[in-house]
């Protein structure tokens, strides 16, 4: 039981030090490092993503915007076969991790991308859970068409109006995820 635990601690270290070292090493500072969606809010979110997957009508695309290592692609691409599913990933060590785990699941595609350099004009459904980068607002309202709707975990996305805000728990705090109609935002900004 030592050794495990031992093995553990080991591995536990390792994985942080590997999130330091990639905030650095790749991409410095550009982008967050990998963090793993956990707890309730991931519930939340997974929730929240699958009530608009179940209402469509026709088979939507959805977009993990820094998908990590696909564990929200994982539960919605097995719990909705008839969508299509990209997931996008900039850090080395979580891509193929996402690669691995996502490689039975046929309707998903994993892309080792700068999000901010892609073309997202097919996706209907965003998730992520991103803090605010510079830039970030600014490519989604250029790049996504207007009947998208975005998910947040946790981050609100700077200057932009939620449609819909679900409470939510993160380490027993309260946190919310955020959902975004992009008509709305469009709607908004010409009326500036």
């Amino acid at each position: 039981m030592l050794v495990i635990a031992i093995l553990i601690y080991i591995l536990a270290w390792l994985f942080f030090l590997w999130v330091v070292a990639s905030f650095f090493v790749f991409k410095c500072w550009q982008y967050p490092p990998y963090i793993p969606s956990f707890g309730k809010v991931k519930h939340t979110l997974l929730q929240e993503t699958a009530k608009i997957l179940k209402s469509a009508r026709k088979p939507l695309v959805v977009a993990d915007l820094g998908c990590g290592d696909g564990c929200l692609l994982a539960r919605l691409a097995r719990q909705f076969p008839q969508h299509k599913f990209i997931g996008y990933e900039w850090n080395p060590l979580p891509f193929y991790l996402a690669k691995l785990r996502l490689k039975k699941y046929p309707n998903v595609r994993v892309i080792k991308a700068d999000v901010m350099q892609e073309n997202l004009s097919s996706i209907d459904v965003v998730i992520c859970y991103w803090l605010s980068e510079k830039g970030y607002a600014q490519k989604l309202a250029r790049s996504l068409k207007k009947s998208t709707i975005i998910l947040s975990e946790v981050f609100q996305i700077k200057g932009w109006k939620a449609h819909k805000k679900v409470v939510s728990q993160l380490f027993g705090f309260q946190t919310r995820v955020f959902i975004y109609h992009m008509s709305e935002q469009t709607a908004r900004k010409r009326k500036k």
